[in-house]
């Protein structure tokens, strides 16, 4: 008989959303109460949050109030604030009269809760699968989970299982991310500091996309690599600045998520459609601004490191040993263009993942009409039979 380790809960991936499911544990341990026996598996031998994305400046889209504990018990520990304090720096912090911290200082801040969570986490243990555990009757009795430790293997089982395994990056269909010369910009990082990269001369990158993440991109290759120009490939005439007036906000909160659960789908297609412009392809106004600075000193000295090469989307691109061959589509009449490319940096967003772990359980899933798991608005998928 396969033997099982009993947990109550276990998660699987260690990345924000468990973190704060996490957070909430270590809160109530701290005070004494009796918490469910639980434990998050994390493929990777330690914390990490998109560490290639960390461009040096860029800034988290939401305030720090918005942090892994405040807005569920302001007095937790695990405040971004509170973490600030730890680390002796709040009075700095204030000073900056800042809400939006850095990416890269907030990711720390993450990585110290996952440090302070102790043996609730595991790191460099790989999810393998999920089975039902049947009991005598005939139903199933709690999940199992099998899962792998380098050369050795754990199985657990559990009476609810907590997915937070993330988003993918998205690669556009006829594009081939090939880590030396065609880059998602969740790699940029490594990548720009690669042998290949720096050893270019007056390289001429393109970025495709031009939310945030190209927005940011292109100007962290203008700032890196001096002598560089940088075109950016969007399908709208100019960038969009993110739409985040307080009414938008609202749409973000707890108190929406039953009034959204609610809808039909219609409607939550159309509210979806309205609030795209507070997430999709959009950029901050001062990623904006830097950009436009890029753009204009260019012209003062004759040239401008800049181009947006408006109305286009990419069809295809193939990287050799010395560039990048893309094919450009004009979105309004058609016309291809063929230009070649220092590198090309995607900034085409995340796509979710396949379930591929819960295929073992779906007889006992809801899904909706297009095949995607029923959850309600709290997250916990709808089953049938259980």
């Amino acid at each position: 008989m396969l033997s099982l380790e009993k947990f109550d809960i276990v998660g699987i991936g260690v990345g924000p959303a468990n973190l704060a499911l996490i957070a909430a544990l270590l809160d109530a341990r701290d005070v004494g109460q009796q918490i469910p026996r639980a434990v998050f598996l994390e493929r990777d031998a330690r914390f990490g949050w998109h560490p290639g994305a960390l461009l040096p400046g860029s800034r988290v889209q939401v305030p720090f109030t918005k942090d892994l504990a405040t807005q569920r018990n302001p007095r937790s520990r695990y405040t971004f604030l509170n973490y600030l304090h730890e680390q002796g720096r709040i009075e700095d912090f204030i000073n900056l009269r800042e809400m939006f911290p850095e990416r890269e200082e907030f990711s720390q801040y993450m990585a110290w809760i996952a440090s302070e969570a102790g043996d609730l986490v595991r790191f460099a243990s790989e999810v393998s699968e999920l089975f039902p555990v049947i009991d005598a009757a005939g139903r199933v009795a709690r999940i199992g989970v099998a899962c792998s430790t380098g050369l050795t293997s754990k199985n657990f089982s559990a009476r609810c299982i907590v997915l937070g395994t993330g988003c993918r990056p998205h690669v556009p269909t006829g594009v081939r991310a090939d880590q030396d010369r065609i880059v998602h910009t969740a790699h940029l990082l490594e990548c720009a500091d690669s042998e290949l990269w720096r050893a270019m001369l007056s390289p001429r990158f393109l970025v495709v996309g031009a939310g945030e993440s190209g927005i940011e991109a292109a100007c962290y290759l203008l700032r890196e690599f001096p002598s560089a120009e940088v075109e950016i490939c969007l399908r709208r005439l100019t960038p969009q600045s993110i739409d985040d007036n307080p009414f938008v906000n609202q749409w973000y909160g707890s108190r929406s998520a039953e009034a959204f659960d609610s809808m039909d789908e219609t409607t939550r297609t159309a509210v979806l459609a309205d609030l795209a412009g507070s997430s999709l392809g959009v950029a901050e106004h001062v990623a904006l601004e830097e950009l436009y600075r890029h753009h204009y000193r260019g012209l003062r000295n004759g040239h401008s490191r800049v181009l947006l090469r408006s109305g286009h989307s990419l069809l295809r691109a193939e990287a050799s040993y010395d560039g990048v061959d893309c094919l450009l589509t004009n979105v309004v009449t058609g016309e291809t263009l063929n230009q070649r490319y220092s590198a090309l940096v995607l900034a085409t967003g995340y796509e979710d993942t396949d379930p591929t772990l819960l295929r073992p359980l779906n007889e006992w899933l809801q899904f909706d009409d297009d095949g995607a798991c029923c959850a309600g608005p709290d997250y916990r998928l709808r089953t049938r039979g259980l």
